[in-house]
């Protein structure tokens, strides 16, 4: 008789325990859900690629175009008082035109130096020694067509426009937004101090 009613006990345990009650996960939807948690996983982990790349991108856009700008008013400003530079700063003295050879006729525009400390410089092509004191070269010595001006040692080449990013690589919802907004302000502070240093340099 006991052994009767372990066997209904056990086969009831069974049903129960075989038998998915309401509310709970079968065994096909567990399989499932394991699929599923690993896609999550990997979308997550794209995520957060994403955003890391999302991050990189804001800050080089802020800081190239914060650089860019900042440059830009500088050389407007310098340029309103062009009268005033002319004056104060006139290469005349410092340029020579070549008499004769093959580069007759053009101009020899000055390179550029600083003083330095010969002990904390290395011996090499950019050093020069001259009566015990040490010059680093910034800028060689070259030709050029038209007479040196002061433009051509204050101002750099210019640079081609900051470009944008790819659309791939811009934000595309509000979280994303938020990302880039607090990193594109990083970058263009950034690239504030570097435009400034460069030009009190």
């Amino acid at each position: 008789m006991k052994s009767i009613y372990k066997y209904l006990s056990l086969s009831v345990w069974l049903i129960c325990t075989t038998m998915p009650a309401q509310g709970a996960t079968s065994l096909d939807q567990l399989a499932e859900l394991s699929d599923s948690n690993t896609l999550y996983l990997q979308e997550k982990k794209s995520e957060q690629e994403f955003f890391i790349q999302l991050k990189k991108t804001a800050k080089k856009v802020g800081y190239d175009h914060a650089y860019a700008s900042t440059m830009i008013d500088f050389k407007k400003e310098i340029l309103s008082k062009e009268e005033h530079w002319n004056n104060l700063l006139s290469f005349k003295n410092l340029t020579s035109l070549v008499q004769d050879g093959v580069a007759k006729g053009m101009y020899l525009k000055a390179g550029i130096v600083d003083q330095i400390d010969s002990g904390a410089e290395r011996v090499n092509k950019d050093v020069i020694y001259l009566n015990e004191t040490s010059y680093l070269l910034r800028q060689y010595p070259e030709l050029t067509i038209s007479q040196p001006h002061w433009r051509n040692y204050l101002f750099k080449e210019e640079n081609s426009k900051p470009s944008l990013p790819k659309e791939s690589l811009m934000p595309r919802n509000e979280k994303e937004r938020a990302i880039w907004k607090e990193n594109v302000e990083i970058g263009w502070s950034r690239g504030e101090e570097a435009a400034y240093r460069e030009i009190h340099s």
